[in-house]
């Protein structure tokens, strides 16, 4: 009569593999969440980015003398079309909370110049 089933050795053979991929795969994970983070605060950078120089382009179509949005025009509703969860903003300061973070980026309009600060 043959028996059916696996061998002790097998199962531990098993047991010791999964163990190792949880042991690798565990901080690959971890650190895929923190490259996410930051690929999205990039992300958002680059929509206010594009939104200050879209009202830029909109003020030099109007023929307005100094282009560059002031900071009441950089506000996030009157620069974007959707607003990201978490960002908010006050008098040239853009605040962004993301998980237990808060990162601020600041807006400084100046003549036929701006900058924007990073996260």
């Amino acid at each position: 009569m043959k028996n059916k089933g696996f061998t002790l050795i097998e199962l531990v053979t098993v047991i010791v593999l999964l163990g190792i991929l949880a042991a690798v795969a565990v901080p690959r994970f971890v650190n895929v969440q923190s490259q996410a983070r930051d690929a999205q605060r990039l992300q958002i950078r680059a929509q206010i980015l594009s939104g200050i120089n879209m009202k830029i382009a909109e003020n030099i179509a109007n023929q307005i003398s100094n282009p560059i949005p002031t900071t009441a025009q950089a506000a996030p509703d009157s620069i974007l079309s959707e607003i990201p969860t978490g960002l908010s903003y006050s008098g040239g300061t853009y605040s962004f909370v993301s998980g237990d973070s808060t990162y601020t980026m600041t807006y400084t309009p100046g003549t036929g110049t701006f900058s924007l600060g990073t996260w």
